[in-house]
């Protein structure tokens, strides 16, 4: 299975299971984290919802192999899949805590910025690298971005692709704490006991609440098309092929 799920409690995890390839995000995976949000969305019992990676990453991005020879057509379907997955888990009914154990990059990170909080192990690696491939965030992730660490700090992470370390997410507020690596998952666990202590009918409403607030003039599927609209160029194909070439998804 590419996505596991388990209750600790008052406390769902939902782990993202692709180690061999860092969590790469692919279709059959995006199907299944809807399946397991459903789940855990009808089970009363849960008033947290932590997601995480099994292995040393997060999960480095979205599968680009799907990527290969796409047309506009399909980059718009590869988006579209994306995007309804992060607005899942950002109107899911309760917190969620992105757990980010080691990489989170590309649709990963796109995937924990649709999160309510996101915690990060010391060794974590942050980015957005699409521009790297001659492709943009598809899911949603740069209008979150902005609305996290302001415009000019989103900007200049997405154009050039950096890729930065928690401690460097922590104080530009990407992330709101970093855990030593061999305390994460305890402390991680810890964080989400806590808040599912508190009566669920005021986290659900908390979480309508701030969604109001931090709502956009410019509707998060804009960038649906944006990300379509680079696949009609050629440096787009050549990036990626050239990325699936060197074997650049190791990160390492």
């Amino acid at each position: 299975m590419k996505i596991l799920y388990e209750k600790k409690g008052r406390v769902g995890v939902l782990k993202l299971n692709r180690p061999d390839v860092l969590n790469a995000i692919d279709a059959e995976m995006l199907k299944e984290i809807s399946k397991r949000l459903e789940e855990a969305r009808g089970d009363s019992e849960v008033r947290v919802l932590v997601i995480t990676g099994v292995g040393r990453a997060f999960s480095a991005g979205a599968d680009v192999s799907e990527m290969e020879e796409c047309k506009p057509s399909k980059a718009m379907e590869i988006a579209r899949r994306g995007l309804r997955v992060t607005r899942e888990i950002e109107r899911f009914r309760v917190p969620v805590i992105a757990a980010i154990n080691g990489y989170a990059l590309g649709g990963g990170l796109e995937i924990a910025l649709a999160c309510d909080i996101r915690v990060a192990a010391e060794n974590a690696k942050l980015g957005l690298p699409e521009t790297c491939l001659g492709i943009i965030p598809g899911w949603g992730g740069m209008h979150r971005l902005v609305r996290l660490v302001g415009e000019s700090r989103a900007k200049e992470l997405v154009l050039t692709g950096r890729i930065i370390a928690a401690k460097e997410a922590l104080e530009i507020g990407l992330v709101t704490q970093v855990f030593p690596s061999d305390k994460f998952w305890d402390e991680t666990m810890k964080l989400a006991e806590s808040i599912a202590k508190k009566p669920v009918k005021a986290l659900e409403m908390a979480k309508k609440a701030f969604r109001t607030a931090v709502a956009v003039r410019i509707p998060v599927r804009a960038g649906i098309t944006y990300f379509a609209e680079v696949f009609k160029d050629e440096e787009t194909k050549e990036g990626i092929k050239y990325f699936l070439s060197e074997k650049k998804l190791k990160y390492a």
